[in-house]
């Protein structure tokens, strides 16, 4: 019993498990949260840092495919077609170079927000937002494969 007392009056009074975002340092240099092991915490919107390689390979799997995507977005306009998107098609107009270099650089913060925010299960959507990586590689996939068809034949 007096060795719990010592216990509670060495504790502070702020509960570290209530931060939901860990500190920068752990983003930065690696962690130690691997998951989520509470139950009462999984629709909770807790951000991990420790990520497993099959998350590695899906950002970099969708960073390649957006990169693909743009050069033949490009070969596919210097072939007479148009984009349809008009964000995308004044950043061609204005320079083809800088349209490329914009849509890696949005699509690696979508990925980072992605990741980031992998274990949250989306109201909205009804599933979680790990999902979505894999979903958002698929699309990509398929658009390629649109691309190619179009170039192809």
């Amino acid at each position: 019993m007096k060795a719990n007392q010592n216990n509670t009056e060495n504790r502070s009074d702020c509960d570290r498990r209530k931060r939901k975002i860990p500190p920068l340092k752990y983003l930065i240099l690696g962690g130690r949260r691997k998951r989520i092991r509470r139950k009462e915490d999984k629709n909770k919107l807790i951000i991990l840092d420790v990520y497993s390689s099959s998350i590695f390979f899906m950002a970099i799997l969708i960073l390649a495919f957006s990169a693909l995507d743009g050069l033949l977005t490009l070969h596919l306009i210097s072939s007479g077609a148009i984009e349809i998107n008009p964000f995308m098609s004044s950043l061609i107009d204005f320079n083809p170079r800088f349209y490329l270099t914009v849509k890696c650089i949005i699509t690696i913060i979508g990925v980072i927000f992605l990741i980031v925010l992998r274990n949250y299960k989306s109201r909205l959507l009804c599933m979680p937002i790990s999902k979505l990586l894999t979903t958002t590689a698929l699309v990509f996939f398929i658009v390629i494969v649109y691309e190619l068809y179009i170039i192809l034949y």
